[in-house]
C-alpha cells in the first residue's frame, strides 16, 4: 500500500498539470478477457450488458480525476505486458476484480520468471508459489498474478 503523501508523477501524466496529477486516482479493471470482453452481437446467451463489460466500466469511470486502465491499456513493446501492469499496480489506488467461472490464459514462463525477479517478496507474501516452476506447474494466470 502506497505511503499517505504528495503523489509522484508518472511518465502517463506528462504534459499534465502538477495540481491534477496530485489529484488524480488510479484504477486498474482485471477480468478474463474473454469472459468479460464479449460482442454481445456475437455471444447474446453469454452477454447481456453493453458487451465488454471492462471498457465499458473504464470508459464510464474515467474523469479528470480518475484514470482507469485494463489490461490492454499496456500491449507490450520492447516491455513485457506483466511488467506493464506491475509497475502500474504499485501505484494504482484500487483494482476492481471482475469475477466469473474462468482462470483466463495462463501466464508466458518469461513472464513469470520476470514477475520473480522484480518481486522478490513473492515466495514469502504466497509460500505454495516459492518459484516460477511452481507458477508453471499450477498454471497461474495473468489474472491471478
Amino acid at each position: 500500500m502506497r505511503e499517505p503523501g504528495p503523489r509522484v508523477a508518472r511518465a502517463s501524466f506528462i504534459g499534465t498539470p502538477i495540481a491534477e496529477r496530485m489529484s488524480q486516482v488510479t484504477l486498474f479493471i482485471s477480468a478474463v478477457s474473454s469472459e468479460f470482453a464479449e460482442d454481445a452481437k456475437q455471444f447474446p446467451d453469454r452477454v447481456s450488458g453493453p458487451g465488454d463489460y471492462r471498457t465499458y466500466l473504464r470508459d464510464k469511470l474515467t474523469g479528470p480525476d480518475v484514470c482507469a486502465k485494463v489490461q490492454e491499456d499496456f500491449i507490450a513493446g520492447g516491455v513485457l505486458t506483466l511488467d506493464k501492469l506491475v509497475l502500474y499496480l504499485k501505484e494504482c489506488d484500487a483494482v476492481i476484480q471482475l469475477v466469473g467461472d474462468m482462470t483466463g490464459a495462463v501466464a508466458s514462463d518469461v513472464a513469470v520468471e520476470s514477475l520473480f525477479e522484480s518481486e522478490a517478496h513473492l515466495p514469502r507474501r504466497i509460500p505454495f508459489l516459492a518459484t516460477p516452476a511452481d507458477a508453471a506447474i499450477l498454471g497461474v494466470s495473468y489474472t491471478q498474478c
